[in-house]
């Protein structure tokens, strides 16, 4: 699977290259291309790893550098969508028009929905 991530705090090629040393040494990755202007990171993994574990590598690799996801996709005629993840890959939803808080509010709602357990099929 691949993700495109946003990487704050890269200014030059020592910081690409800094960036791409960092992420290819986490455990499941397969590979790494990052963008400098861009300001871009595209990790293709063998499962799912969590933000979390991807910024804390930068942070202990000993860069100033920040990972996040991207929040919002531009079209070509200049309007944005919202992109709401829950958990890995088993939920992304565009959210055509919406804003972040919208997409927050979404995922909360989401969560609260499941949060109680209930049956499929019951028979």
């Amino acid at each position: 699977m691949k993700h495109t991530y946003k990487i704050h705090g890269m200014s030059c090629n020592g910081c690409v290259t800094h960036v791409h040393e960092a992420l290819s040494m986490v455990e499941g990755v397969n590979s790494v291309i990052v963008n400098l202007p861009k300001g871009e990171a595209v990790i293709e993994m063998k499962s799912h790893i969590p933000l979390e574990k991807l910024q804390n590598t930068l942070k202990n690799s000993g860069g100033n550098y920040t990972i996040s996801l991207p929040e919002k996709e531009m079209h070509k005629d200049g309007h944005t969508d919202v992109l709401c993840r829950l958990g890995g890959d088993e939920f992304v939803m565009v959210m055509e028009g919406a804003s972040p808080q919208d997409g927050h509010r979404l995922v909360r709602d989401i969560i609260a929905a499941f949060s109680t357990p209930f049956e499929i099929n019951k028979q």
